[in-house]
């Protein structure tokens, strides 16, 4: 499976620190599943406001990894929930962000345990 994660742009924006490069990716694992799963439960409860806002956080965590893919498939859900169109593609798109928060937290649990 090809790796989602890069941390080029957080190894240049730590400054080449480990430590606080380290501290970086721990912050994100231990909000991202926290967001996703506000992302999914405002699907559930079809309310597109906390949906977008959800979204529009992981987006900027998720970005800090370097994962662009992921990134832009959390700005189409926070387009959807913001305009309130293509709504039906929505769990879809849900699916996907849980599957590569997934491994994101693999990739990033098997970096912090190398280094």
């Amino acid at each position: 499976m090809e790796k989602i994660t890069d941390l080029a742009f957080l190894q240049k924006f730590s400054g080449g620190d480990k430590a606080r490069l380290k501290k970086y990716v721990d912050m994100y694992l231990q909000t991202a599943g926290v967001q996703m799963q506000q992302v999914e439960q405002s699907v559930a409860d079809k309310n597109w406001t906390q949906l977008k806002t959800a979204a529009h956080t992981l987006k900027s965590q998720v970005g800090y990894m370097g994962m662009n893919t992921t990134q832009e498939l959390l700005k189409s859900v926070e387009e959807h929930a913001m305009n309130q169109t293509g709504l039906e593609h929505v769990d879809a798109k849900v699916v996907q962000l849980k599957a590569m928060i997934a491994q994101s937290e693999i990739e990033l649990r098997s970096f912090l345990a190398e280094n």
